[in-house]
């Protein structure tokens, strides 16, 4: 069978989605390096709570691949909320 005959697969998505990184404790001081780390893994970071031990980010690659990474305790999606307009009618 040739491969014009074949049916195409669909390719993934890779629409990015906003997420979360929770750096562990032992790795505060390293948060950069983990960011850094994930920035190599196609994470476009948006911003590096220190304090907090957060990275937020996005991207449009699996979470298990990120969450393999040394330092990181948990990668979520990250909430998002819709808020109607002004004048848009109560439900």
């Amino acid at each position: 069978m040739s491969n014009e005959s074949r049916p195409k697969t669909p390719a993934k998505s890779t629409a990015a989605r906003p997420i979360v990184i929770t750096v562990e404790d032992s790795h505060l001081e390293r948060i950069d390096e983990v960011a850094e780390r994930m920035r190599d893994l196609g994470v476009k970071i948006d911003e590096i709570l220190k304090a907090t031990g957060l990275i937020c980010g996005s991207t449009g690659g699996r979470l298990t691949e990120l969450r393999k990474v040394p330092g990181v305790m948990s990668v979520e999606d990250q909430p998002t909320f819709e808020i109607p307009p002004p004048d848009a009618p109560l439900h």
